[in-house]
């Protein structure tokens, strides 16, 4: 567990690998991983608890220089109504007007709804014109100190300031930097990063404009 505050402790937050699958359809790079090991005890509790608990899964997609060619986010919302001891859970990915929403009795499976992320879209397919070194990046934030600060979360993930990821390997590292969020801490957060990754099958090569002979 990773609690970011002062810019010299983000430094020394540790970034763990996670599995991902990249496939295709309908012109879009979909990713599919899980983040179910980021939930803690005391998050697990808090929603046994009736408290309501919120998850913000922030996602980058990087070609093999460190440009960012993609990226895509997931929020989550759990609620355990006490009285009929049902857990509800809301779930929206990349700002879905209609967030996907059920009903357990269980915290595990309620987890899983929100924790198994399949076919999140995280680029379009023209965007990768290499056949392979991608890593996406994850950052999973639980229960976030504030709404603005989801807010403008999402906006870097989608526009970051420049092409280039830097270099920096923890994205919460760069918003923490610029929101100015050095005397507090972000939230609990979690740091991912897949293995590189191939342009899934079906995607064909843009072929460069340059001819041999152009310097």
């Amino acid at each position: 567990m990773h609690h970011l505050g002062a810019s010299w402790a983000l430094a020394e937050a540790k970034t763990e690998s996670v599995a991902v699958t990249l496939t295709s359809k309908n012109d879009r790079i979909l990713a599919t991983f899980s983040i179910i090991p980021v939930f803690t005890d005391s998050f697990k509790k808090r929603i046994n608890g009736g408290l309501e608990s919120k998850v913000e899964v922030l996602t980058q997609l990087l070609d093999r220089e460190g440009s960012i060619v993609g990226s895509g986010h997931r929020s989550c919302k759990f609620l355990y109504l006490l009285w009929d001891e049902t857990l509800y859970v809301s779930v929206s990915d990349n700002g879905a007007q209609q967030p996907y929403v059920d009903k357990f009795k269980d915290v595990a499976p309620a987890l899983a709804a929100c924790g198994k992320i399949h076919n999140l879209r995280v680029a379009l397919a023209g965007a990768l014109t290499l056949a392979d070194g991608y890593v996406l990046q994850v950052s999973t934030i639980l229960n976030p100190v504030s709404e603005e600060l989801v807010r403008r979360s999402r906006q870097f993930v989608t526009n970051p300031r420049g092409s280039r990821s830097g270099s920096s390997k923890n994205l919460l590292i760069t918003l923490a930097g610029l929101f100015g969020r050095r005397g507090n801490t972000l939230g609990d957060v979690h740091e991912l990063r897949s293995f590189p990754l191939r342009r899934p099958v079906g995607i064909e090569l843009i072929p460069s404009t340059k001819q041999g002979g152009e310097p």
